[in-house]
C-alpha cells in the first residue's frame, strides 16, 4: 500500500527559518503546524526550544549559512538529532556540499514539490529510528 506523503500525521511541527509565505501557506494545508522565523539568528533561538520534527531552510541566509543553522539545532541539547531537513538551494547558491541527513529541494519550487519533499524527508527520518513511515 503506498503512502500520501501529502498528508501530514498529527503533532508534526515544521520550522521554516525565511520568508516563503505560498510554501508555509501550502505546509498547513497539508496539515502541518508550521513555526515560522524572518532569520537564521531568531530561528537558532526559537529552534533549539520549539523542538520541530522538521526545519526547511535556505541555503543562503542573511545572517547564517542555512547548513551550519540545521546542524547546530540539530545538535542541540535540547533535541537529539532526529530533525528532518529540507534546505532549499537556489541556482546562485553553487555547489551546497553534502550536509549528513538533509534532502536538497531546488528553489524556487512548487508548494506541492515542497510538502512532497518534506513528507518524504520525514518518512526517512521515522524509518531511521525504527517507527513506522507512516
Amino acid at each position: 500500500m503506498s503512502q500520501d506523503n501529502t498528508v501530514a500525521p498529527l503533532g508534526v511541527v515544521l520550522f521554516v527559518a525565511g520568508d516563503h509565505a505560498d510554501h508555509v501557506a501550502a505546509l498547513r494545508l497539508a496539515g502541518y503546524h508550521v513555526e515560522v522565523s524572518p532569520s537564521a539568528l531568531s530561528a537558532l533561538q526559537r529552534g533549539q526550544s520549539l523542538r520541530p520534527d522538521a526545519l526547511i531552510v535556505p541555503l543562503a541566509l542573511p545572517d547564517m549559512d542555512g547548513t551550519d543553522l540545521a546542524q547546530r539545532i540539530g545538535s542541540s541539547a535540547a533535541r537529539p538529532y532526529t530533525l528532518a531537513v529540507v534546505i532549499l538551494v537556489s541556482p546562485d547558491d553553487g555547489d551546497p556540499g553534502l550536509t549528513a541527513g538533509a534532502t536538497f529541494c531546488n528553489f524556487p519550487c512548487s508548494p506541492a514539490e515542497l510538502v512532497a519533499t518534506v513528507g518524504k524527508q520525514l518518512a526517512a527520518r521515522r524509518l531511521l529510528r525504527g517507527q513506522s513511515p507512516s
